[in-house]
């Protein structure tokens, strides 16, 4: 597959591929993927205590909890061996707190795949989608190219340096994309 640079339609997936929601049964998978590929992408540059408030924000008692009750959403795309290729999350308010695509599939459309599919979700309830994000900084032009503009200046949660994003869809722009 050819790599992508974010314009365009999102890819179809292959045969034997699956997208959806993440299953409460699933949730040490997720969180395992997750972290393993946070810590061969950004992780790699950051700092100990950067690396240990990551962690403990994905073995919170209260995220596993919010994912069990249906107040975090967990999307997850599934290559055609059924190993996790790419994980996205989202809070009720709209807001992406997790989106992690296995190093073997980058490049390939699948994060921007996971953005839209999850920005698609909040507007078959509304009529638009705002959808927000705190970029760490490997990610900020990735999220720029989906459009997403920062709403504020570079803040530190913790010890990790962020950027306030934050990106408006319209139901048939979507529409369009999928």
């Amino acid at each position: 597959m050819k790599p992508d640079k974010g314009e365009g339609r999102a890819p179809a997936l292959p045969p034997g591929w699956t997208l959806g929601p993440a299953l409460p049964g699933q949730w040490r998978e997720i969180i395992t993927f997750v972290w393993d590929v946070y810590l061969k992408s950004a992780g790699r540059g950051h700092s100990r205590e950067a690396r240990m408030q990551f962690a403990e924000f994905l073995t919170s008692g209260d995220l596993r909890q919010a994912f069990a009750g249906g107040r975090y959403y967990v999307l997850a795309l599934r290559d055609g061996e059924g190993s996790l290729a790419a994980v996205a999350a989202q809070r009720p308010d709209g807001h992406l707190s997790l989106l992690f695509v296995a190093e073997a599939h980058r490049g390939r459309g699948w994060g921007r795949l996971m953005v839209w599919r999850l920005a698609g979700r909040i507007c078959r309830e509304a009529d638009e989608a705002r959808m927000s994000v705190y970029a760490v900084p490997e990610a900020q032009g990735f999220y720029r190219r989906l459009g997403f503009v920062p709403t504020g200046p570079p803040a530190w949660q913790g010890h990790l340096q962020t950027m306030p994003m934050e990106r408006l869809w319209r139901k048939g722009e979507l529409h369009a994309l999928l």
